[in-house]
């Protein structure tokens, strides 16, 4: 990050793993009960701009100034300014395999600047957490690239524990089979006082975790995970504890934007410590007991989000609630809270807010990553036309939970046998790449590359600032590009 920083400023002048995130205990704020309407600092008759498109670089648009390329377009909030793998070499996934040559466990355990590929479709039987430890980043898992119906991955979390990951389009499903540690859907976490910084999840399925099915944080003194953007993701249907989306220790310039929350019991979002700093931005939330409930000196935005209920479960909080968090901050202290919380939808009405954050409420948004929201009322239809790993095919098991959504329907699980188990990803054939440099060799003669040099992916034809293997990966989920 800093890096990038310096090269903005130049340009203007010229123009790993042990442990795990342990569950919390929380008490209620004493003046939580207080119900208070939704309210905030923009104007409900102010159209604001469309966040998935505002200033996203297309690939033959031009040169742009490095400090606008974006990890791909259509990246936004913190996390957008990820590399990832850019520039480097390609691995190919050419197995199902949990380890050796050609699985996914191989090519996240090597290192230097690289981009996963993938010649294979279908379902990982993983036996232990898939680990991107911290000197295994600079790296982008491009799932889009899965023939047939796409890649999942069963019976064990991803973790990251590295700065600098892109990870798009994969499935992960744990299972009712996990144990220990090894029980949540994704984790970003930071160790041994290490910093993890500029991580994107995108167009993810994450379900049928047993703890957390996402968690964000440090683990031990001096640890921090910044800059994290996770957005157009399913999380959901936890089979154990039901828990949604845990923000932990030092979980700072955090966005989530554009997700499904659906059959979590609590933890839509949980923020549980007081050293976090998140916005929370046009996401579903469907199927709760309890919605979005940050802690004490925490400094947040919640705007433009969609909160439905369920028949069949009782809410029994306000949408959004203050609480103290007892067992990781015992000392917190309200009055250091700030945030913002605007344009809020809960089914029909208005997104409800504990009494208690009346006075720490501001009328501008607290964060600063630049994203501009999308009106609520455009948000619901928005994320179920898109939302999960919709390349090269949306599921079964992810569209059934979108309609229950559209329908109220649907209920907590405690096993995906209750709903007809995993479903079976075709294989299907991988497109053609002789040269093996990750890119398609008909779309490679179509747009002037030589198919048979497989250096050309690390260039940039066009000089746009992607290079070319990145202009094709957009181009397979966006063909207006």
């Amino acid at each position: 990050m800093a890096l990038r920083v310096l090269f903005a400023l130049a340009l203007l002048g010229f123009v790993g793993c042990q442990g795990e995130v342990v569950a919390e205990g929380d008490a209620a704020s004493p003046d939580g009960s207080a119900i208070r309407p939704d309210s905030g600092g923009r104007d409900a008759s102010e159209p604001p701009a469309d966040a998935s498109t505002a200033d996203a670089d297309t690939p033959d648009s031009g040169t742009v100034i490095a400090e606008d390329l974006r990890a791909f377009p259509g990246a936004v909030g913190f996390g957008k300014d990820t590399t990832g793998g850019r520039g480097g070499r390609v691995v190919y996934v050419t197995n199902l395999d949990d380890s050796g040559e050609g699985s996914l466990r191989d090519a996240l355990q090597m290192t230097g600047p690289r981009t996963v590929v993938f010649r294979v479709g279908g379902t990982i039987d993983a036996n232990s957490p898939l680990t991107i430890s911290a000197d295994n980043g600079d790296v982008t898992i491009a799932g889009q690239t899965a023939p047939g119906d796409g890649i999942a991955i069963r019976g064990a979390e991803l973790r990251v524990l590295a700065s600098n990951v892109i990870v798009r389009y994969l499935r992960i499903r744990p299972g009712p089979d996990t144990t220990g540690s090894n029980e949540d859907g994704l984790r970003i976490i930071a160790y041994s006082g290490r910093l993890v910084e500029d991580v994107i999840v995108d167009h993810c399925s994450i379900t049928w975790a047993k703890d957390e099915v996402f968690a964000v944080g440090g683990i031990g003194a001096g640890t921090r995970v910044q800059d994290v953007t996770v957005q157009n993701t399913i999380m959901g249907e936890n089979i154990d504890t039901q828990y949604g989306l845990l923000l932990w220790n030092r979980a700072t310039n955090i966005t989530v934007y554009g997700n499904y929350f659906v059959h979590n019991k609590e933890r839509n979002i949980r923020s549980s410590t007081c050293t976090s700093t998140f916005e929370m931005v046009n996401n579903v939330v469907y199927s709760y007991v309890a919605a979005t409930r940050p802690t004490y000196e925490n400094v947040f935005d919640v705007i433009g989000n969609v909160f439905i209920t369920n028949p069949s479960v009782t809410d029994r909080f306000q949408t959004v609630r203050l609480e103290a968090s007892t067992n990781n901050c015992p000392d917190g202290m309200i009055e250091r809270t700030r945030a913002h919380i605007s344009d809020n939808i809960l089914d029909d009405g208005v997104a409800t807010v504990s009494g208690n954050l009346d006075p720490y409420l501001e009328s501008a948004p607290t964060q600063d990553s630049g994203l501009v929201a999308r009106p609520a009322s455009e948000v619901a239809e928005w994320v179920y036309a898109d939302v999960g790993a919709t390349f090269p095919a949306r599921d079964a098991a992810d569209a059934r939970v979108i309609e229950h959504a559209r329908t109220r329907t649907g209920e907590f699980l405690r096993s995906p046998a209750e709903v007809g188990g995993y479903p079976a990803l075709a294989g299907g054939e991988p497109y053609p790449d002789d040269d093996a440099d990750g890119m398609d060799d008909e779309w490679e003669a179509r747009v002037g590359l030589d198919p048979s040099d497989g250096a050309d992916g690390a260039t940039d034809r066009d000089g746009d600032g992607y290079t070319n293997l990145e202009e094709f990966l957009h181009r397979l989920v966006d063909r207006t590009l």
